[in-house]
């Protein structure tokens, strides 16, 4: 058994690769997460949160991601890349669609804390 990936990116929502696949999309992988977004749909983020020991970037293709970085707000437009270290607090609050855009994590894991209200 090949030990890579090769597949188109779906249309929805889809993670790529990650330490628990969902699917046969996802590739394996306990050092990277990936989420791929290509929809209609709008959405957010349920509150600001951070990751205690991951890196995370938002690359952006079509459409745009309205980010709050701990007290600044930002849009990361088509074209975009947008860095949070571990440790920052920040919350996608809202989506411009059609939106197209890759969500990478490293390293992988569940390291997701919400900043309490």
């Amino acid at each position: 058994m090949a030990n890579y990936l090769h597949r188109a990116l779906p249309a929805g929502l889809a993670f790529l690769a990650g330490p628990q696949p969902p699917d046969e999309l996802c590739f394996q992988s306990d050092r990277l997460q990936i989420r791929w977004t290509d929809s209609e749909m709008p959405w957010a983020d349920p509150g600001q949160h951070l990751h205690r020991d991951s890196d995370e970037v938002y690359i952006v293709l079509k459409g745009a991601i309205v980010l709050d970085i701990e007290d600044e707000r930002l849009t990361i437009s088509a074209g975009d890349v947008c860095f949070v270290p571990a440790g920052v607090f920040h919350a996608v609050v809202a989506v411009e669609t059609p939106i197209q855009n890759f969500v990478i994590r490293s390293p992988a894991g569940q390291d997701k804390t919400y900043r309490e209200m």
